[in-house]
């Protein structure tokens, strides 16, 4: 098999519209412990996608293939059978093009379920990808302005206990800075909501034809290679898409893998076995707060440049006065600070 990711994913998807085309900003909501963290190591933390708060990351994107697969089978395979014999012959004995498309496509969404992640979604050294999440809101919506500038009630109670704060980054350089980040591959990406089937058609029509168009190639081994080529997308999709449950947060994510260097003499510049990101990825880190061991990985410190804030937003708390003064002595004018007016109070 081929190494993982080792394309450039940002030349290979060039008519895909960059995040920060649409979101200029993206809100990035922690408490006033995660903003100094932030600001004095310059790193962000990303957390591996098995560890996070939402139990169907990943998996949910299972269901949506068993939907979109069959039908694009069939559309597929009827046009192709039309001027050629031998597809005829092969979709007739093998029961038909509906048999096909529901058993075969299913199949098909399993083995990339299992090749990509592992039996039942528990990462190991034989994954094909194993991805970290960074996640952010976006409140760039002509109906917005308020929760620019004064944040999203909901984040302000998931996040905030007692210290609520967001950082808002610049997308655009957050999105060159991520460029820079060798030891991974990185992908800036907006998350598409179960319920909104005309976007997820949208988004994911290219990775549902490359994986038939792979399935029904005429040999053996153009299958193998013609899959090969769908891991990488199909990892950025199935981890871009979320329960509609969470809408409301209007998340966009940077989706990090950890690169992989099999085969590779230590002393191979891409051999990143040893890098600092690579090792800290690996090591489980017991939460005392979810009482649950989390892997989690920093990003950006292997990036000799200041993280792109345009400024800090102290959010609505008992202790919103405290919390900006003791922001404003750690900053030290460098970046803007404001406080939200929302009349919230924890």
């Amino acid at each position: 098999m081929k190494e993982p990711f080792s394309g450039n994913e940002h030349s290979a998807t060039a008519s895909r519209k960059e995040v920060y085309e649409g979101h200029p900003e993206v809100h990035h909501y922690t408490n006033l412990e995660g903003v100094a963290g932030i600001w004095i190591s310059q790193k962000i933390r990303a957390t591996r996608f098995d560890c996070l708060n939402d139990s169907s990351e990943i998996g949910l994107f299972r269901q949506y293939l068993r939907s979109a697969l069959p039908k694009e089978f069939s559309r597929h395979i009827e046009q192709q059978s039309s001027t050629n014999a031998k597809m005829r012959a092969w979709v007739k004995s093998n029961g038909g093009i509906a048999k096909l498309a529901e058993e075969g496509t299913k199949w098909l969404a399993e083995a990339l379920y299992r090749t990509t992640y592992g039996a039942d979604l528990v990462p190991s050294a034989n994954s094909f990808a194993i991805p970290f999440i960074s996640s952010f809101c976006t409140h760039c919506d002509i109906d917005q302005e308020y929760e620019r500038e004064h944040g999203l009630l909901s984040q302000w109670r998931a996040y905030g206990r007692s210290t609520p704060c967001a950082i808002v980054f610049d997308t655009k350089r957050l999105t060159d800075l991520l460029r820079k980040e060798r030891a991974l591959f990185g992908s800036f990406r907006q998350v598409i909501y179960s319920n909104d089937q005309l976007n997820a058609d949208k988004m994911f029509s290219p990775l549902i034809r490359k994986i038939v168009h792979a399935w029904t190639a005429p040999d053996e081994m153009q299958v193998k290679e013609n899959l090969e080529d769908c891991f990488t997308p199909f990892v950025n999709d199935s981890a871009c898409f979320k329960h509609h449950a969470f809408s409301e947060e209007n998340e966009v994510r940077i989706i990090s893998v950890p690169q992989r260097s099999h085969g590779l003499p230590a002393d191979d510049p891409d051999n990143f076995s040893l890098h600092p990101l690579i090792k800290e990825s690996q090591k489980p880190i017991f939460d005392s707060q979810s009482q649950r061991v989390r892997y989690r990985m920093h990003l950006f410190g292997g990036v000799d440049e200041m993280l792109p804030i345009r400024r800090i937003i102290v959010g609505p708390s008992s202790r919103q006065n405290a919390v900006y003064e003791e922001l404003r002595r750690l900053i030290d004018g460098r970046v803007p600070i404001s406080t939200s007016q929302t009349p919230y109070l924890d």
